[in-house]
């Protein structure tokens, strides 16, 4: 499991709110698209998360679960957590290739926060759009010169 720069903006946030606003963040869940497996066996799902911390600090993500099929989800079965950032053209797309195998795809400047490459047998293939390694490369390089 990889922790990425949305979970590190976001307790960064949370533990510098002023004192005398709300640290514990309110969601609202949505669920954008819902996907069974070649099988039928397992299901995968993309929620739009909007945290609000009482205060300034809005945090709009999108989540792919991964879910034996008539079950809910949860935090574990998270698979890949994306800073959205409210646009819907930046919300994870899923295609499974096969009954083991999700493809995800994600714009190439994505800020990734949670990325499994393993859950429940099933593999986890995150791809960028467009599959541009320089571009993601820099991406992340001028994350690293932000700090």
């Amino acid at each position: 499991m990889r922790v990425g720069p949305i979970a590190l903006f976001y307790a960064a946030s949370i533990l510098t709110m002023p004192i005398g606003i709300a640290a514990t963040p309110t969601c609202e869940k949505t669920i954008i698209a819902e996907l069974p497996s070649p099988d039928g066996m397992m299901s995968a799902g993309v929620l739009e998360y909007v945290c609000r911390d009482g205060g300034f600090v809005t945090v709009v993500s999108g989540r792919v679960v991964i879910v034996p099929s008539g079950k809910e989800a949860n935090k574990e079965s998270e698979v890949l957590v994306v800073d959205t950032g409210g646009r819907q053209e930046n919300i994870p797309r899923i295609v499974w290739a096969s009954s083991t195998l999700l493809n995800i795809t994600v714009p190439v400047n994505s800020l990734i926060g949670l990325q499994k490459d393993l859950y429940s047998g099933i593999r986890v293939n995150v791809k960028f759009e467009p599959d541009d390694p320089a571009a993601r490369q820099r991406f992340l390089m001028e994350l690293q010169n932000l700090r």
